[in-house]
Parts: C-alpha cells; sequence; structure tokens
C-alpha cells in the first residue's frame, strides 16, 4: 500500500474533484472582481474642498479654501465654524467658481470660532450629503 492509499484510508478521500476548483477559482475571482469594483467606486471623487487657513473674530471667520477638481458651474461647499467645546457658530453654503482655485470666504458667527472645517464639496446642483447645522435650541444660524 503506498502512503497516498494509507492517508485516504486512514483520513478519507482528501482530493478534490475538478468541478469544485474550477467553481471554487470562480467564487474567488467574482469576489476580488467585486470588492474591487467597490472600491473603485468609492474613491473616486470629482471635488474636494479643503480649508487651508482661517482667522476668527468676534461675529466671524475669513476662510481660506482651496477646491480641487473640476465642475463647469462651480463647486459647492458647506463650512462649519464651532467654539472650542464643538458647539455649531456658523455654517455656511458657499460656491466657488472655476475650479481648482483658492477662494477666502467670510462665514458669519455667533461667537468667536475655535475651528473651522469643510463638511464637503460637490458640484454644483449636486446633491452634498452634509450632517444638517447644529446649533443649540434657540440659536439661529447667523446670516450675512
Amino acid at each position: 500500500m503506498t502512503t497516498k492509499q494509507e492517508l485516504a484510508v486512514r483520513y478519507g478521500e482528501t482530493g478534490r474533484s475538478t468541478a469544485n476548483r474550477v467553481l471554487s477559482l470562480l467564487l474567488i475571482i467574482g469576489f476580488i472582481v467585486i470588492v474591487t469594483w467597490a472600491a473603485i467606486g468609492l474613491s473616486r471623487t470629482e471635488v474636494e474642498g479643503n480649508v487651508i487657513g482661517w482667522q476668527a473674530f468676534d461675529r466671524e471667520v475669513v476662510v481660506d479654501l482651496e477646491v480641487r477638481g473640476t465642475a463647469p458651474q462651480g463647486v459647492a461647499c458647506v463650512l462649519r465654524a464651532t467654539d472650542p467645546y464643538a458647539v455649531d457658530v456658523g455654517y455656511q453654503e458657499v460656491v466657488v467658481p472655476n475650479p481648482p482655485t483658492t477662494a477666502t470666504v467670510t462665514i458669519p458667527t455667533v461667537v468667536r470660532a475655535g475651528s473651522v472645517i469643510a463638511l464637503g464639496c460637490a458640484p454644483v446642483g449636486e446633491d452634498l450629503s452634509v450632517p444638517p447645522p447644529d446649533f443649540p435650541p434657540g440659536v439661529a444660524i447667523p446670516q450675512a
């Protein structure tokens, strides 16, 4: 009796059929294709906005916003200013024409801001999908 036969008797048949191997290979390839397609779809960003600098005053914050990407009608970005306790003190949607560019934007605030972030950007006319303002109860969004 050969070693292969002894192993088959002791542990049972261990060889896979050709159909099982082909099916396993197709499942693995399909999984890799789906994961790659999803990763490429989620990572594709047409436009992007970043706060590269800001200066806070008592009732406003001046923001330097860098917008990358291309959009014929411009790019809409939502900026949020918060106090040192992460409470909203300013929230504004701004439109930057002719990206890529850097724009200076003034956001009115309730009090002096402690930080400013760009929540998101999208070509004008597309959904921004950003969180709404989160001001404390009784506080209205300051308008310019």
